[in-house]
């Protein structure tokens, strides 16, 4: 598995899009800042079943993209309308790159393979501050990774 491609891969997806002020390839360790920030990082890996070649392993990564906000933010009616945008961006850009460029076999974006590209809102502490999180998953599916040996 090309691990480094398929990082920088998505890592130029998502800040070429314009929508966070800050775009992490791991779960930060210290608060955002005030406006909106993703993190993304692969967050499960499992072979998937029928998939591989005659002796290889193909895998689908959960690819975790998480989009944060302080939820103090005014006006606060605007914190759902700017995230669900962010996401927006993010979802329209990664199914109309549904290889990363070739990195990977494909998203699993109606869950062929997988639960398909999912989304969750929720609230998180960190550093004191409470933020709004938006989670998305999207299953990467990579062909033929592992070799299977007798």
């Amino acid at each position: 598995m090309d691990v480094d491609t398929i990082f920088d891969r998505m890592e130029s997806t998502l800040a070429a899009l314009g929508v966070a002020d800050v775009v992490n390839m791991h779960e930060p360790k210290k608060a955002p800042g005030n406006g909106v920030a993703i993190a993304t990082w692969p967050q499960g890996l499992r072979a998937v079943p029928g998939m591989g070649g005659l002796n290889k392993t193909t895998v689908v990564i959960d690819w975790a993209i998480r989009f944060t906000t302080n939820m103090l933010t005014q006006p606060g009616d605007r914190i759902e309308r700017e995230m669900l945008k962010a996401a927006d961006v993010v979802g329209n850009a990664i199914n109309g790159d549904f290889t990363l460029g070739g990195a990977i076999r494909n998203v699993d974006i109606l869950g062929a393979h997988s639960r398909g590209i999912t989304f969750d809102a929720g609230y998180m502490d960190q550093d004191g501050k409470k933020y709004r999180t938006y989670m998305m998953r999207v299953p990467l599916i990579v062909d033929d990774i592992w070799e299977q040996v007798a």
